[in-house]
């Protein structure tokens, strides 16, 4: 659809930038946008009672394949996650406070994300997998 849509593309792409915090937010079954609940220890960018999006890894997965499926926005698309990745890790590595199973898992799983995004994304295209994951590593 954004390949074929760019303003739609442009659109999303502004709705995942604005809401790039809530990838950090480990994946819910049951989506939506809702107050977050517990400790504010398990929130890298966020404190316990702030909303936030709510959705399943493979929900945010596809929204980004959807994303990176044009080829004008994919590199702002890896760029993003990259930028994201980094503060991820400096939140963790900067922060006493900030345990290895939510910065540095957060981190690992934004990558394996990106990553599974632009291999489907590949594949759909009609590339066998070992093709795929070629490409989503020049990519």
């Amino acid at each position: 659809m954004t390949e074929i849509n760019p303003e739609i593309g442009a659109a999303l792409t502004r709705i995942y930038l604005t809401y790039m915090d809530d990838f950090s937010i480990e994946a819910a079954e049951n989506g939506g946008f809702r107050e977050l609940e517990g400790s504010d220890d398990l929130y890298l960018f966020h404190d316990s009672g702030d909303k936030a999006i709510h959705l399943s890894e493979s929900q945010w997965q596809n929204f980004v394949q959807l994303l990176v499926s044009n080829e004008d926005l994919a590199p702002n698309i890896v760029a993003a996650h990259e930028d994201q990745e980094r503060r991820i890790l400096e939140e963790y590595f900067g922060n006493a406070d900030v345990e290895l199973n939510v910065g540095g898992m957060a981190a690992a799983d934004l990558r394996t994300m990106l990553d599974n995004a632009l291999i489907e994304e590949y594949v759909d295209r009609g590339q066998d997998e070992e093709e795929a994951r070629k490409s989503a590593n020049d990519q």
